[in-house]
């Protein structure tokens, strides 16, 4: 795949650092610019034999396919995500796919997330190995130097030859916020110590002289930062009109559980403070279909109309996805059901940001497009509700929590971001649970299939597969 104008730009900003001795270099590009093919580029460029890449659980996979789309020659590739146990299991997986790889003279890439990769045992079988690279994707998330993720991610940094930080938010919330990732990028560059470099840019003021009331030396802190960073923005004329990924999590062993029986027996037993817990069942293949699709958002209604929390794996996955985004901006959030709506408030709650709703019950749109200071900057939409007739265009990122199974509804609720006089180039991303009904969803909707079919009979193959298992047995 050709790259971009841009791209090109930033493969030989960096190679040409790395070429002059600088070890360390970000890349500072917006979402959706292309900067982890320009990373995959550098990592064949550079010869390295070995990669670590550290980010956010919700992107370990996408780094998966990232490496099949665009490493020729190809890498082999370890995704430690969440179908992965432990961190235990992770390090042993790490320290097998290591070995193999050696033996055979070839090309690793291994993925983990940030929580995982600073605990034991990953965090010192890492530190003893010698890595050519290692990359920090959303870097933003070691802004704070007394983090343990910055600090041990400052000393992994030490065992690298060559560093490479990405994020299209590299001072999200303020201009000291990039201390913490220089820190692993190219140390000494900045101020030795997080103090030292505060007390030169940030003037104090407030309660005893300990808030930051204003910044000075702002023009000498972006020349460093030009110096190792290279910034693309989301007004890059070559960008394609949309951009599309899948963000995937798995449910927990309880909602699993729940899950599998519902798709095998079309009924399942929820566990409560109740001695004999509660049944949901599904009466034929349709009602099945909605039952699933619950699941998978984390809640359920039993047979007696009330509803059950039965799991938070794609609650979670939204709020990590959120968390990577500046405050200021406006995101979409599409989904089905109530009880997904009020997850998305609660993920938006956990961060401390305003949302409002569009559904057949509230109507904050209006708050939502004025963008006030204290006005929403997430909207959570009904997709039946905000597929047709709303203008949506202040944002340029929807996220799909959850999916009907009507396509022209799709269709639309995309186009109500992606018009007149939307100019920014627009991402959509569909938050998906492992081996579920959310995979057969989306790929009928990228086919453009009847989706209701085509649901039904992926379902009915996975019976099948579930019964010859058993026979096998």
């Amino acid at each position: 795949m050709t790259r971009w104008a841009h791209q090109q730009q930033a493969f030989e900003f960096v190679r040409a650092l790395w070429g002059r001795g600088r070890r360390g270099a970000m890349l500072a590009m917006w979402m959706g610019t292309g900067k982890t093919k320009v990373a995959i580029d550098l990592a064949i460029d550079l010869g390295a034999e070995l990669v670590l890449i550290i980010c956010p659980l919700r992107v370990v996979d996408v780094w998966r396919s990232q490496f099949e789309q665009h490493a020729t020659p190809p890498y082999e590739f370890l995704a430690l995500d969440d179908r992965v146990n432990s961190v235990r299991e992770k390090t042993a997986r790490a320290c097998q796919m290591l070995a193999w790889s050696q033996e055979r003279n070839g090309r690793l890439a291994i993925a983990i997330n940030y929580d995982s990769a600073r605990l034991e045992p990953f965090a010192p079988w890492a530190l003893a190995n010698l890595w050519p690279l290692v990359i920090c994707d959303e870097s933003h998330r070691i802004k704070d130097p007394g983090g343990r993720a910055s600090r041990w991610c400052a000393q992994l940094g030490l065992r690298a030859f060559h560093r490479l930080a990405l994020t299209g938010t590299p001072m999200p919330h303020q201009p000291i916020d990039i201390w913490g990732q220089f820190r692993f990028l190219q140390p000494g560059l900045l101020d030795p110590t997080y103090g030292a470099f505060r007390w030169r840019h940030a003037v104090m003021g407030g309660f005893y002289d300990r808030q930051i009331v204003g910044w000075k030396n702002l023009e000498a802190l972006h020349a460093k930062f030009r110096q190792i960073a290279f910034r693309v923005d989301e007004s890059v004329l070559e960008l394609p009109p949309e951009i599309d990924q899948v963000l995937s999590t798995s449910l927990a062993s309880e909602g699993a559980r729940i899950y599998g029986e519902m798709e095998r027996e079309m009924v399942a037993w929820i566990s409560t403070s109740e001695a004999a817990g509660v049944e949901v069942t599904a009466a034929n293949a349709m009602v099945r279909l909605l039952r699933l699709q619950q699941i998978t958002g984390g809640t359920i209604k039993d047979d007696a109309g009330v509803e059950r929390h039965v799991d938070r794996a794609k609650e979670e996955l939204l709020a990590d996805f959120l968390e990577d985004l500046e405050e200021s901006e406006p995101v979409v959030v599409f989904a089905r059901f109530k009880s997904d709506l009020e997850a998305i408030h609660r993920a938006a709650g956990r961060l401390e940001r305003n949302s409002g709703e569009l559904s057949g019950s509230h109507d904050n749109l209006r708050e939502w497009q004025r963008g006030a200071s204290g006005d929403p900057t997430i909207l959570a939409v009904q997709i039946q509700a905000g597929g047709i007739g709303v203008d949506l265009t202040r944002a340029r990122i929807a996220v799909y929590y959850s999916l009907g199974f009507s396509l022209a509804d799709y269709l639309q609720s995309r186009a109500r971001i992606r018009r007149p006089p939307q100019q920014r180039p627009c991402a959509f991303y569909h938050l998906v649970i492992h081996n579920s009904i959310d995979e057969y969803v989306l790929a009928a909707i990228t086919a453009r299939r009847d989706l209701i079919n085509s649901v039904l009979g992926e379902l009915k193959n996975t019976g099948n597969k579930h019964e010859r298992g058993l026979r096998m047995v």
